[in-house]
């Protein structure tokens, strides 16, 4: 059952001390009336900002010297009065107060500098406060005088900036010491960060859960990986914080909904209204592109929430809320048709653990493989290692996948149960498979390479360095790889990119077998990079090979969205069809202004129950359809930006299928 509301606002409130009076033109009516002009039915609430100021009426010496009234409970009681939940934002990781005041809780590097959030246009900025130091007790007295003051009144707890870098203050070389780990060895390093963030998280939700058994919890790095295994219990749901026109990128959302999915909690994506980042004030997000951020959030299965930020003066922005609004007003009508709903999947791509924290928000790999697959309107979950990889018969391994012991150990018990594998040279490189189609590889000397697939007459580049593999008796050689005549060099170089392909190398490009795919180069990589479309056919040949036909068959652009959900207890399916596209019309982000319509788009869908209505939702227009051979074909007549098709069964029919 749905327990997260669906249309959600995340306001911010960080505040300096300005030297005079804090949210002076609040006012509880025109609060109430501007947040139901915005449609929402929950909004997160400032109790404690990055400056390190508390926003009640509390005892504490951090409250906020410029307010003169409880404000938070001023704005909890005039969203509890119409009916409006009011969760509870408490910063962690950053605190300007308490970095000033306790220079020694905070996070080092080992030449004794501080990790802070101090770049570009941010500087000066916030300085990490280091999670294994004195400063946890520090926190739990606020939070303890926090909980006692919202009493009974208390929606849920958003900690902020929960994540450790690998810190060499005192506090954590005495605690690595303690736990015999080696300061001298990074990885260890990295490793033991993780676990004192890990350890934090299940710390907090203790102490939260003996003073507030049933307040919802979630704690927020800005990312989704599957570090999150570690302390997922400590969560009661997930939010998805992913600003595309900020450092997240349009490429961000669709792998963390793909793999938060799987975890077994609700979850929701958060976007901000924002033409860039966080508190870019007078910045305000084109609603078309709000209207594709929320409805991707839904054909995902997670509810919405918008970012924003209160001036100062305790007002809310109309043209915000307004904007806001028009969205939130079609995501109610949409809301019905999204409820406990659960996707319809063929094949998943494999999210690896990573050793270190990353600076990227997703690899370059794991993106490009998801681009590929969505643009080829394939039905995915992303994964991680704790899953259980029988339920989907073909598993991709982005070309960054190291093949540890134990990877290799379930990747051949998979196998061995029937489960096709797609992989590349990188990850061969690291480590074998049981039912890999390939042998002994070794890297490549050539920076760049080519390939010819099948019988076609010319060739294509690998744009970055691959391996050169034997194929193992048996398996089929798909594409040949052609070495050049050399590598460019100061010395030997010819025209102005690489030297053109010279002769077959004796080396397969693309090979296979019935258990697995085999790409000599980081084919997830370079899509993500170069994106020259063949790499996509190649791919998508590849899983199709193993798949047969995909669940979702059109002609629809690459540009479209495709995704099928199913609502169990109403007996449907849902398939979300989106048409936005993202232009890097800035140097650094990309926008989105118009909502490009598609019309007569014909869908074939391999379902395995017997459809009955096949129903354009929100308009309530029944489409005509055919069936023949265990799949249904009809056609829509036009989409605009998004469109839901509702596709009722019978409940006790099973045709097989997908």
């Amino acid at each position: 059952m749905d327990s997260l509301a669906f249309r959600q606002l995340h306001l911010d409130f960080h505040t300096p001390e300005l030297g005079e009076p804090l949210a002076s033109d609040f006012d509880r009516r025109a609060f109430q009336e501007t947040l139901q002009l915005a449609a929402v039915d929950s909004v997160t609430l400032t109790a404690r900002c990055h400056h390190g100021y508390l926003y009640y009426d509390s005892k504490l010496p951090a409250r906020h010297p410029d307010l003169t009234f409880d404000l938070l409970m001023e704005q909890i009681a005039a969203c509890h009065e119409v009916g409006i939940r009011a969760p509870v934002y408490v910063t962690v990781g950053w605190d300007a107060l308490v970095a000033a005041q306790h220079p020694e809780w905070l996070e080092q590097k080992p030449d004794g500098s501080y990790f802070g959030h101090d770049v570009g246009q941010l500087r000066p900025g916030w300085k990490k406060l280091c999670l294994a130091s004195p400063y946890m007790l520090y926190l739990k007295e606020q939070l303890a005088d926090l909980i006692r003051h919202v009493g009974t009144e208390l929606d849920g707890l958003f900690f902020d900036i929960v994540w450790q870098d690998a810190c060499y203050c005192n506090h954590c070389l005495a605690l690595m010491k303690q736990r015999c780990v080696d300061a001298e060895n990074e990885q260890e390093v990295f490793a033991f960060a993780k676990q004192v963030a890990a350890d934090f998280k299940q710390e907090i939700s203790r102490f939260v859960w003996e003073l507030a058994p049933s307040c919802p919890v979630f704690y927020n790095d800005g990312n989704m990986t599957p570090d999150l295994r570690d302390s997922l219990s400590a969560y009661s749901h997930l939010e998805i914080e992913s600003l595309p026109s900020s450092n997240w990128g349009y490429q961000h959302f669709p792998v963390a909904a793909r793999y938060a999915r799987t975890l077994g909690k609700e979850y929701l994506g958060m976007t901000g209204k924002f033409h860039k980042g966080w508190a870019d004030f007078g910045g305000y997000k084109n609603r078309t592109a709000l209207e594709y951020e929320c409805f991707l959030a839904l054909a995902l299965g997670a509810k919405c929430s918008i970012g924003d930020q209160m001036y100062p003066d305790g007002l809310l922005q109309k043209e915000t809320y307004a904007r806001i609004g028009e969205v939130y007003r079609t995501v109610k009508k949409k809301e019905p048709f999204c409820r406990d709903v659960v996707p319809i999947v063929e094949c998943a791509v494999f999210y690896q653990k990573s050793r270190q924290k990353q600076a990227e928000k997703i690899s370059a790999a794991l993106s490009g493989a998801v681009r590929m697959l969505n643009e080829a309107h394939i039905q995915f979950d992303v994964v991680d290692q704790t899953a259980d990889f029988t339920i989907y018969p073909l598993l991709i391994l982005p070309d960054d996948v190291c093949l540890t012991s134990d990877l290799s150990a379930k990747m051949d018990a998979y196998m061995a149960g029937g489960g096709k594998v797609i992989f590349c040279g990188q990850t061969a490189l690291t480590g074998t498979l049981a039912g890999s189609p390939v042998e002994a590889s070794t890297v490549s000397e050539y920076e760049k390479e080519y390939f010819k697939v099948g019988t076609e007459p010319h060739e294509h580049i690998w744009y970055g360095r691959g391996v050169h593999a034997e194929p193992c008796i048996g398996s089929r050689t798909i594409a040949e790889l052609w070495r050049p005549y050399f590598n460019r060099t100061y010395q030997h170089y010819y025209g102005h990119f690489d030297a053109p392909p010279k002769e077959q190398s004796g080396f397969p490009a693309i090979v296979r077998n019935q258990q697995a795919s085999f790409f000599s180069h980081p084919i997830f990589t370079l899509y993500a990079n170069e994106s020259p479309r063949i790499y996509r056919g190649c791919v998508i040949k590849e899983v199709l090979a193993h798949l047969g036909r995909q669940i979702v068959e059109s002609q629809a652009p690459s540009s479209a969205d495709l995704l099928l959900n199913e609502q169990k207890k109403q007996n449907r399916y849902l398939l979300h069809v989106l048409h936005y596209i993202p232009e890097q019309r800035a140097r650094n982000l990309a926008v989105i202004e118009d909502g490009m319509p598609l019309f007569q788009q014909e869908i074939t869908l391999r379902l395995p129950k017997m459809i009955k209505h096949v129903m354009l939702a929100e308009a309530g227009i029944e489409l005509p359809f055919t069936e023949a051979a265990g799949s249904i074909t009809f056609t829509i007549p036009e989409v605009s930006g998004h469109g839901m098709v509702v596709l009722t069964y019978e409940a006790s029919t099973d045709l097989g299928g997908a």
